[in-house]
């Protein structure tokens, strides 16, 4: 009887969340957060949650360390959205993101371009670590 081993690859991951809070009111549109990634890394999933339900659309744009300001959108047709609802996610893969790879020291930004009935917006980003 023969035996083998099962390789199991072990791929470091990370989130990062962004909370868009409207003080009790709907959030005014605008850029409402930066991050600076630690290192390579590509976005595998995306999850957007509301206090209640509602519309809201989130931009995600990127910039290399040395062109910020200067962004540009990578989201394409895979935009974190809610439509009449309290929560949406996408768990990838990302083929709809225009670029999911991320290189140390570039920098996400995230715009609300839209926003209805919501005032307590969650966007959580996961990440799997370039080896």
């Amino acid at each position: 009887m023969g035996s083998y081993f099962d390789t199991v690859t072990l791929i470091p991951m990370h989130a990062i969340t962004i909370t868009i809070d409207g003080g009790g009111a709907v959030p005014a549109t605008g850029v409402k957060g930066r991050w600076s990634a630690p290192n390579d890394c590509v976005i595998t999933s995306w999850v957007l949650l509301s206090d209640t339900a509602g519309d809201a659309v989130i931009d995600i744009l990127r910039s290399t360390y040395n062109a910020f300001p200067n962004t540009v959108s990578i989201a394409g047709a895979n935009k974190p959205t809610l439509t009449a609802a309290q929560k949406n996610w996408d768990a990838g893969p990302l083929a709809d993101l225009g670029s999911a790879n991320i290189l140390e020291y570039d920098i996400l930004e995230f715009n609300l371009t839209s926003v209805a009935t919501c005032k307590l917006l969650t966007l959580t980003l996961t990440l799997a670590v370039n080896q």
